[in-house]
């Protein structure tokens, strides 16, 4: 029985092979059928939404290369004007430091007028001190006297310095509305 056994276990997958080998066949034949038939309604669906989405793709494009062509007219334009920014700024700035140099320049030379013209006056002023401390050193004044002296002097040579610092300041106001 064995024997008997081992043929039927033998026999069996081989009719079943037989039997399902065309059922099998035909299911690959219709899954082929029917998956040629997909792609070719996917190609076609493709193919309806490539037209349909391609002019504004095409659009898109036209428009991309606008672009371009304006940044590429755009961009010497930005040099130009940094450029000119550029050379602007220098020019003011040699404007200004030419402006600058002459006030300095007047401003030295009403300083140095002015110290001329207060020569004098400094140096009496320095001689009256001189000897007022001599006369304080020696006691014969009070230093209350020696002050209100000196206070005196000091008001009188302010006074008499006032006109050139005027003339000093309207030269530098000068100067500055002209900068602007």
């Amino acid at each position: 029985m064995p024997d008997n056994v081992s043929k039927t276990q033998t026999k069996e997958p081989h009719d079943l092979r037989e039997q399902l080998g065309p059922v099998t066949q035909e299911f690959w034949d219709n899954l082929e059928k029917e998956t040629a038939s997909l792609w070719q309604e996917m190609n076609k669906d493709l193919e309806e939404v490539k037209q349909k989405v391609q002019p504004y793709l095409d659009e898109f494009q036209k428009w991309h290369e606008e672009v371009e062509l304006y940044r590429q007219k755009v961009a010497p334009l930005g040099e130009e004007f940094r450029e000119g920014a550029r050379q602007k700024v220098q020019e003011l700035q040699d404007k200004l430091s030419l402006l600058a140099q002459e006030l300095r320049d007047r401003a030295r030379a009403h300083v140095e007028t002015l110290r001329q013209q207060l020569a004098p006056y400094s140096d009496d002023l320095r001689q009256r001190l001189t000897a007022r401390l001599e006369a304080l050193k020696e006691g014969g004044g009070s230093l209350a006297e020696y002050h209100a002296k000196a206070s005196e002097q000091l008001k009188a040579l302010g006074e008499k310095a006032k006109p050139a610092l005027e003339d000093l300041r309207q030269e530098a106001m000068k100067l500055k509305d002209t900068a602007y």
